[in-house]
């Protein structure tokens, strides 16, 4: 008999999604996926975001290259 273990693993909900998984840097995402620009006033600190894009589960927001649509950083 096999065990699975699935201790610590956490539900989690995607902006603009009802998909809940894990998101790790460098995963694609889905096209089901809902990606947002970053508010203009993100722009005005960070101009280099511009061509980037993010999606914000729980506690995290997570940066990504909207071509690609792959995760390339995560932000607390």
């Amino acid at each position: 008999m096999t065990k699975t273990r699935t201790e610590g693993r956490k539900e989690v909900r995607t902006t603009g999604s009802t998909a809940r998984s894990e998101i790790r840097v460098g995963d694609r995402l889905p096209e089901s996926v809902e990606v947002e620009e970053f508010p203009t006033t993100v722009y005005r600190d960070a101009p280099g975001l511009r061509e980037y894009r993010y999606i914000h589960r729980d506690t995290r927001t997570y940066v990504i290259e909207p071509r690609e649509r792959r995760v390339i950083e995560e932000i607390d």
